[in-house]
């Protein structure tokens, strides 16, 4: 079941766990670009305050999903773990894969199977091809959407 926007609550709803979307954010404020980062950047790219980011990274830490390398925090493979309880959770696999294999043996290339969130695309699926380069479309991997067709290594 796919979620719309108007489905969603907001920060205002009674149900909504800010503590919960605070921690969240921690998490995504990691990138590629920024692997590593101080309290005072992470607080800056979660868009918290100082206070807020250290409780919640502490928390995170606590939890195996943080960790600390001197003044410094960088996410654990337990993060993973996230992602993965999504893939686990849909059967896709056993539904995508004859179809990838079908594309791929026809084309005698690599193939994807992705979805679309927000503005990127995140990669669930992909079957290499003998005859073609390796796609660059890993299992989890998330690329803006404008760069997902050109997404070889």
């Amino acid at each position: 079941m796919t979620q719309t926007p108007s489905d969603r609550i907001d920060e205002t709803h009674r149900d909504f766990v800010a503590a919960l979307a605070r921690g969240l954010s921690v998490i995504q404020a990691f990138s590629e670009n920024q692997p590593e980062m101080t309290l005072s950047e992470v607080a800056q790219a979660a868009q918290m305050n100082v206070a807020t980011a250290r409780r919640a990274l502490l928390t995170l830490h606590s939890l195996g999903y943080v960790g600390m390398q001197g003044k410094r925090f960088l996410l654990l493979p337990k993060v993973l773990s996230l992602g993965v309880a999504y893939l686990r959770s849909m059967n896709f696999k056993d539904l995508v894969n004859p179809y990838l294999q079908e594309v791929a043996d026809e084309y005698r290339d690599s193939v994807s199977f992705a979805v679309h969130d927000g503005d990127d695309v995140v990669y669930l699926e992909r079957l290499d091809s003998a005859h073609s380069l390796r796609l660059f479309g890993d299992p989890g991997r998330r690329v803006p959407l404008h760069r997902a067709a050109n997404s070889l290594e």
